[in-house]
C-alpha cells in the first residue's frame, strides 16, 4: 500500500497497475476489507488512491486511480451490503477527521456515491457524530 504514495512516477504506477489487475482478476468481496483495514496506516499520497479505488469499483472495465473505489462500492453493495457497512463507511468516516484536501476531497466524493444509491440508509452507518457532516456531503453544502 505504500507504494501508492511512492514520490517516484514509476513506481507509483506501477503499484496502481498491480491493483487495477488484482481488481481485474479477484472478486472485489475480496479485495474491500484488506483495502479498508490499511487505509488507516497509509500515508496521505496513498490513502487518497485507496479512496478514490473504494470510489470506483461498480465498473469493473473502467479502472482510474480517481473512480476505482467508487465503482467498486455500487457495484458490490447490491450483492454484499455488508462489506460497504462494515468496512467502507466506519473507515471513510474516520477519513473525515483528516485535514489534507485531496484526502477530503475523495472521501466526500465517495460519501456522495454511497449516498447515490443507499439513500439515507447510508445515514443509519456512519457514527453518530459524524452524521451531520456526512449530511450535509451529500446534501452539496
Amino acid at each position: 500500500m505504500a507504494l501508492l504514495g511512492s514520490v517516484n512516477p514509476s513506481i507509483k504506477n506501477a503499484a496502481e497497475n498491480l491493483f487495477d489487475t488484482l481488481a481485474d482478476i479477484l472478486d472485489p468481496s475480496l479485495l474491500i476489507p484488506s483495502w479498508t483495514n490499511s487505509l488507516p496506516f497509509t500515508n496521505v499520497k496513498a490513502k487518497v488512491v485507496i479512496l478514490s479505488k473504494l470510489n470506483g469499483i461498480h465498473n469493473l472495465k473502467k479502472f482510474s486511480s480517481i473512480f476505482f473505489f467508487i465503482e467498486i462500492a455500487s457495484g458490490l453493495y447490491s450483492k454484499k451490503s455488508v462489506l460497504i457497512t462494515k468496512n467502507v463507511i466506519p473507515v471513510i468516516s474516520k477519513c473525515l477527521e483528516e485535514t489534507k484536501a485531496d484526502i477530503r476531497n475523495a472521501t466526500h466524493q465517495l460519501f456522495q456515491t454511497l449516498y447515490s444509491f443507499m439513500n439515507r440508509d447510508l445515514l443509519d452507518y456512519v457514527p453518530a457524530n459524524k452524521s451531520q457532516i456526512v449530511f450535509d456531503i451529500v446534501a452539496g453544502k
